[in-house]
């Protein structure tokens, strides 16, 4: 009885006390945790999704993982503010918004170092395919599946000082199955 009272009281709150504007970021970030939605109220399943398939050779077996992946984000401070941009935006346009060319070096080679820069960089490329609506909705019939959010930092040092670059990304669940050679 005491938890729906609070309950209650939270929906009351939310509903008529706090600014739409900031209430709804609150609630998505805490109740989509998922990684469904994120604070900003952005899904992944809205934005770019891309497949994955990696086949590995284990124990005599060929395993064939698959996957589903957004693009990589980088989130930096520019000007006194966070932005996130995509990391073929900051491949294109890094000089402008205060990065150098060793730190942008710096980046792209971690990135890329972790595996995660050769699948981004063939994204950007247009040699990956991005799902349409209709596939989304026919690998998916019963709405979006739940995303796995992972974000890293890369520490750089210049003569203004130490930052930190982050860079996310999100993926589905992985799937392994076993590839079989004989018809």
């Amino acid at each position: 009885m005491l938890l729906k009272s609070i309950l209650m009281m939270f929906c009351i709150f939310y509903h008529c006390m706090l600014p739409e504007s900031f209430a709804k970021p609150i609630m998505k970030s805490s109740i989509f945790k998922g990684g469904e939605t994120s604070s900003l109220g952005e899904s992944p399943f809205e934005g770019p999704l891309y497949k994955y398939e990696e086949i590995v050779h284990a124990q005599g077996k060929f395993l064939v993982t698959t996957y589903y992946r957004t693009p990589i984000k980088l989130e930096f401070p520019f000007n006194g503010k966070d932005i996130s941009i995509s990391l073929n935006e900051f491949s294109k346009n890094s000089d402008s918004l205060g990065i150098s060319k060793e730190e942008k070096e710096k980046v792209t080679k971690t990135i890329n170092s972790e595996g995660n820069g050769a699948q981004s960089s063939t994204m950007g490329q247009n040699k990956g395919k991005e799902l349409s609506i209709e596939e989304k909705e026919k690998i998916w019939p019963d709405g979006p599946p739940r995303f796995d959010e992972k974000k890293y930092g890369i520490k750089l040092r210049d003569a203004n000082g130490d930052r930190t670059i982050f860079y996310k990304y999100s993926h589905t669940p992985y799937v392994v199955t076993e590839l079989n050679l004989n018809p």
